[in-house]
């Protein structure tokens, strides 16, 4: 499912040398892209280090600003590649104090980004795709149908225009975390995402320890097992939601089938010697049976793993609600006893629908949610 390190990315933007009279994005080639065309102009590979300085960690909107590169290498650079920028296009704030934030990039594309403050932590939620083919049942994104994976590029930018200082970006607090929750499945073309991590994580870029990055998927195997062997050790969350498959089909009738899923999962556990999130959204009257209970704490005894329970946030045009009060307690006391660590996640932004599973991209992304 990955393509090759030189060559075109899974969003279709060349991330090596770009083609005669088409100069490319430089955010694109990430760190191991920097790498190379250092070693193609037959550099020392610190140079490399200092562009990537230029590019990610100071911010620099033109090849020309990069002081410390000799003139002929900057006029090298900047005959085949510019560094590109988003837009914020609309943002809106809750009364908790998150902002979801609507980023244009140059290609027209637009996604949804999530920035949240809370006691202790900030957290950033990046989308990774214009819409996604997986059709969740209770997910505004999945009702846009499929869009395209982010480029690289436009995955270092949508975080960047979160904290770049106002008015070019949104000025907001540089998060503490970073979660690819978003719009979008991270692992359906895992290369952008991984690739983004090692930029996020490298001292050069922004210098994230991988603890501080979790990446949420629907299971796809094999993009999990990419993860794995890329050596990164982000955290994992798995979008279970049901615990046994006729039930997640009906919700999630595109997601790849547990047989397939729970190895991988496992492989993960134990490459990167983390522990997985099961992350479960409580859906009223639907999975949130005393069944259902057993079932999730019986599947989470066969992994390393925690379970993150969420509680449905309600989306315009569906059919499910939250469960009660009674029935969420009902359920916990079902799960604790028997069952790993079980935490409740605190959804922020619902107000403005920015919670887990409300982003869409707002009426301007619909128009650029395909190819």
């Amino acid at each position: 499912m990955e393509s090759e390190v030189r060559g075109r990315d899974q969003g279709g933007v060349a991330v090596d040398e770009p083609k005669a009279g088409e100069p490319s994005d430089l955010k694109n080639l990430g760190c191991s892209g920097l790498a190379d065309m250092v070693a193609r102009f037959a550099l020392q590979p610190f140079r490399a280090a200092q562009i990537g300085r230029w590019v990610y960690r100071e911010d620099a909107s033109t090849v020309a600003e990069m002081s410390n590169l000799p003139a002929s290498l900057r006029s090298r650079i900047a005959a085949s590649w510019f560094i590109g920028r988003g837009t914020i296009a609309a943002a809106t704030s809750s009364a908790d104090g998150s902002c979801k934030l609507l980023i244009r990039f140059a290609s027209g594309a637009a996604v949804e980004a999530v920035h949240l403050p809370a006691a202790g932590r900030t957290t950033v939620c990046l989308s990774s795709q214009t819409g996604c083919p997986m059709a969740c049942a209770f997910c505004a994104t999945g009702r846009l149908g499929p869009g395209r994976t982010l480029t690289i590029g436009e995955l270092i930018e949508q975080f960047m225009a979160v904290v770049r200082p106002a008015p070019a970006g949104a000025g907001r607090t540089r998060p503490t975390h970073i979660v690819f929750m978003g719009m979008g499945e991270p692992l359906l073309e895992p290369r952008p995402v991984i690739e983004t991590i090692r930029v996020l994580t490298w001292e050069h870029g922004f210098g994230y320890a991988a603890r501080r990055i979790t990446v949420s998927t629907c299971g796809i195997p094999a993009g999990i097992r990419a993860l794995a062997e890329a050596g990164l050790r982000v955290r994992l969350a798995f979008s279970l939601n049901a615990p046994w498959e006729g039930l997640r089909t009906s919700l999630m009738p595109n997601a790849p089938p547990l047989a397939d899923v729970i190895p991988a999962l496992r492989h993960y556990a134990e490459a990167t010697r983390t522990i997985v999130t099961l992350e479960y959204v409580l859906l009223g009257g639907v999975n949130d049976t005393a069944a259902c209970a057993r079932a999730l704490s019986a599947l989470a005894s066969r992994l390393p793993s925690k379970i993150n329970l969420i509680v449905y946030n309600e989306t315009e045009g569906t059919m499910f609600r939250a469960p009660s009060g009674d029935r969420i307690r009902t359920f916990l006391s079902i799960l604790l006893p028997a069952s790993p660590t079980v935490t409740m996640r605190q959804s922020l932004g619902g107000d403005i629908a920015a919670a887990c599973g409300q982003l869409a991209g707002g009426p301007e992304a619909r128009v650029v949610a395909g190819p």
